[in-house]
């Protein structure tokens, strides 16, 4: 790049030029004129970009850098207790990081339906997440979350990368409507992935935080009833379990979709013949359950391909006081596979599915 730089910079000048270079050397005059200034300002357009590009780089290498000297604290010992405070430097070549930045309230409800639900996914892919809330202190910090050592130097850092130019990103500047931001760091300690709002866990642990070592699901007994009805129908083709599974609510996020140009596949599709996963391999689930909402995980793998697993999540509501009395909202499977970046994102609900196609900026 720095060399592109000279090269287009002695282009411009000796096409912009010409005419009084070939009089100092004593050459002919160069024709047509009109040509070498046409070329000339061309080269300087270019010479522009990659000075811009480069700018940016540096920039950005510079913002990294910052970033770097942040401190967090992480809890040593489960069970003992008590906590070791590490520089975001010193991660480097050993986790991977998402910092994000918003009110306090809603940083805790994201831990709870986001993060905690897919806590072993996170520390699979050696993730550590650090809420920066804007407002005040967080009442709780769950499992999920480190905790920043000097909460008002993240706030400030947070600031100035929100209101300075796009170098992290074409998306991320201060979103006056959802007041959130976030910005991913890989195990080399860039920048990965940044945006506005809050991050889709799930679509960037397919795409941009895959786990280090392989997966190998076993077959499991799905101790939650209704997750195990739901991979029942899924592999046996059951149209009439599979609707009486879900909801009637629509899910907004399918909807977008639909309204964007994206095809929903019915389940009367999905479940055919030629299309259901009947060799499907189920394993690792878990459930978490706030309130009246449940969020099931699980790792999947299609018996066919031995070397391709999948991350899936449920979401239910609560309709009744019984165990089973839940109603299935959403259905998502994205892969989740060591060093493989995931194209797409599978999206159900009641209606059927639709598939995501995994774009550079994954924001909410």
């Amino acid at each position: 790049e720095p060399l592109r730089i000279v090269l287009f910079l002695l282009i411009t000048i000796s096409l912009i030029f010409a005419p009084a270079i070939a009089d100092a050397i004593g050459a002919p005059a160069p024709e047509p004129i009109a040509g070498y200034w046409i070329g000339g300002a061309g080269s300087l357009a270019l010479l522009a970009r990659e000075r811009d590009n480069r700018t940016r780089k540096l920039l950005r290498l510079e913002r990294e850098g910052i970033v770097a000297d942040l401190n967090l604290s992480l809890v040593k010992n489960v069970l003992v207790g008590g906590q070791q405070t590490i520089s975001v430097r010193s991660l480097r070549n050993e986790k991977r990081l998402i910092a994000v930045c918003g009110v306090a309230k809603d940083l805790e409800k994201l831990e709870m339906l986001e993060f905690a639900p897919l806590q072993r996914r996170l520390e699979a892919a050696r993730t550590i997440v650090v809420p920066i809330p804007t407002d005040q202190s967080m009442r709780r910090y769950g499992t999920s979350y480190a905790q920043a050592s000097d909460l008002e130097e993240w706030r400030r850092v947070f600031q100035t990368l929100l209101t300075a130019d796009q170098a992290w990103g074409s998306n991320f500047q201060f979103d006056q409507q959802n007041k959130a931001a976030f910005f991913v760091l890989g195990l080399n300690g860039r920048s990965v992935a940044s945006g506005q709002g809050f991050p889709r866990l799930l679509e960037l642990l397919g795409s941009r935080l895959p786990p280090i070592d392989p997966i190998q699901p076993q077959p499991q007994n799905i101790e939650f009833a209704p997750q195990a009805a739901f991979y029942s129908a899924l592999k046996s083709g059951n149209i009439e379990s599979m609707n009486a599974l879900f909801g009637r609510e629509d899910d907004a996020e399918v909807s977008a979709i639909i309204a964007n140009g994206g095809r929903l596949d019915p389940w009367t599709s999905q479940l055919g013949p030629q299309s259901r996963p009947s060799e499907l391999i189920i394993g690792d689930a878990d459930l978490t359950i706030f309130d009246d909402v449940a969020i099931t995980t699980a790792i999947e793998q299609n018996g066919l391909d031995p070397f391709q697993t999948l991350l899936a999540t449920q979401r239910w509501t609560r309709v009744g006081e019984g165990e089973d009395d839940w109603r299935l909202f959403s259905h998502a499977t994205v892969p989740f596979t060591p060093s493989a970046m995931a194209a797409a994102l599978l999206r159900c609900d009641h209606r059927g599915c639709v598939l995501l196609v995994n774009q550079q900026q994954i924001t909410r």
